[in-house]
């Protein structure tokens, strides 16, 4: 069976160098890119989560993780910058503010977070 395939494209200007295909930093792996769950659980109710959070509902975005810090308890269990979190806890994060995401990681100590890796936004 013959398979016609498209022209191949050059990769837009936007992508770095080191992410293009001949460069030794590249990756072609598509499940970098498929939402992952991750597990945090804080030991104390004061004990910080180490990332900072952009976009919502109001800024017409998605959440993403803007920083993570290294060695916290994010850093730890897998949370990256440039992650989308599509869900917390159940709450569907595609459809919330900032300041409601920023609560509800201030409610609990557990997280059951779905995130997938999106670092040119979608």
């Amino acid at each position: 069976m013959n398979v016609l395939l498209p022209k191949y494209e050059e990769p837009p200007p936007w992508i770095p160098p080191s992410e293009r295909a001949g460069s030794p930093n590249y990756d072609n792996r598509i499940t970098q890119f498929m939402p992952r769950l991750i597990y945090i659980k804080k030991s104390h109710p004061d004990e910080p989560l180490g990332f900072n959070l952009r976009g919502g509902l109001l800024q017409f975005s998605n959440i993403f993780v803007s920083k993570v810090y290294a060695g916290t308890l994010a850093y730890k269990n897998g949370l990256n910058e440039a992650d989308q979190l599509i869900s917390v806890n159940g709450v569907d994060f595609r459809t919330i503010s900032h300041n409601e995401a920023v609560k509800l990681f201030k409610e609990f100590s557990e997280f059951l977070i779905v995130a997938k890796y999106s670092p040119y936004e979608e």
